[in-house]
């Protein structure tokens, strides 16, 4: 694929995955695959702080219940 077919492809999915029929000025598409996989490490980074806040919840609530 050329950087321009890339491009589509990604605008493409954001649209698709937000709903949205254009991006609005102050949105962006990843540019670059360091800027892509900087973005993806700061998703799994979330991630991974959401399912350990989940796994802190559970086990307040399992407490709480014993």
């Amino acid at each position: 694929m050329t950087a321009e077919q890339v491009e589509e492809v990604l605008t493409k999915a954001a649209l698709d995955a937000t709903g949205q029929a254009s991006l609005t000025d102050d949105q962006k598409i990843v540019g670059s695959k360091a800027q892509c996989d900087e973005f993806m490490d700061t998703l799994r980074g979330a991630s991974e702080s959401v399912k350990a806040s989940a796994a802190w919840a559970k086990l307040i609530l399992f407490h709480q219940e014993a």
